[in-house]
């Protein structure tokens, strides 16, 4: 039958030792604890506790105590100094264990050292005003707790060490669930970073990480690449294009494919040449921002990849009210993939309406609605392509 008890650095200030004393930098515990072992007749574990496991500090001290010795992990070990020092041990608490027992059948106080706590002031010498204060707060919870039935065996208590066990155990698997959900947990924090210095830089964050009106824009936007399409609303490549020019510009942010013909440039008007000029200039120039700051985008593949116009002709000339077999002789692209385009475009309108709205500009608000209108026509937006007789 046994006892059990538990070495640690935290409970090491209770033990006196003729081995010489070593800084707790310099302590090192075995990696495979926790140790279940026998030794005299007892049965004990070596284990490590936690500070915020330890509830009080007792006045039983542990004479000549070879915690060396409990510890070693010598090949091949030396297994009788090991067992002699852990019975030693065992012995004392065993001792006073039976002392603790006999005072409460005969309903006398026990005289036992163990169950003696050491004042944190008095006898620990605590003198840090706040540490004390946390030991009073301490005791004054102890005092709070229920005290443990007479009749509660090993058994008993075995049971419910298991118990606090497993809820330690899922407690922790909350707290690492918990740490999962978290921004601390971000696997990519050093690219959230510096994405952020990016927005801050382009006006799209305040310092306080705030979204800004030049933010919000972008968030309204929910086709295409945000960036681009707050930089083109922001940098007045929309302000001198008629509703047409301003339809066949915002179709480079939705339209996806990457091998079409490129248009006939010189067909188109010249306001619109020089918005795709500004456009693309804009898009180059906020890919190299990125650059700059780590990321890994180049200028000319960021606008190439985000902005392509392969149908701005198709679509310039779908709002001036060509028929739809026409504007598909200007391309090569498939006939689906036109409607697609054209049907996306008519929610980057919407968007962009919606933005005019946040800054206030009327003039832009009214434009993509007359844009819209135009593109809103005939076999494109039909309910259906099958058509009965």
């Amino acid at each position: 039958g046994g006892g059990g008890g538990g070495l640690s650095k935290t409970s090491s200030g209770l033990l006196t030792s003729s081995q010489p004393s070593i800084s707790e930098e310099d302590a090192e515990l075995p990696k495979d604890l926790p140790w279940k072992k026998r030794a005299g007749g007892f049965d004990y574990v070596v284990f490590v506790i936690r500070d915020v496991d330890i509830y009080a500090v007792t006045a039983l001290k542990l004479q000549d105590v070879d915690a060396y010795a409990i510890l070693d992990e010598s090949s091949p070990p030396r297994k009788s100094e090991t067992r002699a020092a852990a019975t030693r041990v065992l012995s004392i608490l065993e001792n006073e264990t039976k002392s603790i027992r006999n005072n409460q059948d005969d309903d006398t106080p026990s005289s036992s050292l163990l169950l003696q706590t050491l004042d944190p002031t008095k006898d620990l010498k605590i003198t840090n005003v706040d540490d004390a204060e946390a030991c009073q707060r301490h005791a004054k919870a102890l005092a709070q707790l229920p005290s443990l039935p007479t009749d509660v065996d090993s058994k008993t208590l075995s049971q419910w060490s298991r118990l606090l066990d497993c809820e330690r155990y899922l407690l922790h698997q909350i707290d690492q669930l918990k740490f999962g959900l978290s921004d601390a947990n971000l696997a990519l924090t050093p690219d959230f970073e510096t994405k952020t210095k990016v927005l801050k830089y382009m006006g799209y964050l305040d310092e306080a990480r705030a979204v800004t009106l030049k933010g919000r824009v972008a968030c309204e936007l929910s086709t295409g690449d945000e960036l681009i399409g707050a930089e083109i609303v922001f940098g007045g490549c929309l302000e001198k294009l008629t509703p047409a020019e301003a339809a066949a510009l915002l179709s480079a942010l939705v339209f996806q494919e990457k091998n079409a013909s490129a248009p006939d440039y010189d067909a188109l008007p010249v306001n619109l040449q020089d918005s795709i000029t500004l456009a693309n200039t804009l898009a180059i120039r906020a890919g190299d921002i990125q650059r700059d700051f780590g990321l890994p985008v180049i200028g000319d593949d960021y606008c190439a990849e985000n902005l392509k116009f392969g149908l701005s002709e198709v679509v310039y000339r779908w709002a001036m009210m060509d028929s739809f077999s026409e504007i598909c002789q200007l391309t090569d692209v498939p006939e689906g993939t036109i409607v697609r385009t054209i049907t996306r475009l008519n929610e980057t309108c919407r968007d962009v309406k919606n933005v005019a709205r946040i800054i206030g500009d009327a003039s832009l608000s009214q434009k993509m609605e007359d844009a819209m209108a135009l593109i809103r026509r005939d076999i494109v937006f039909s309910a259906s392509l099958y058509i009965g007789s």
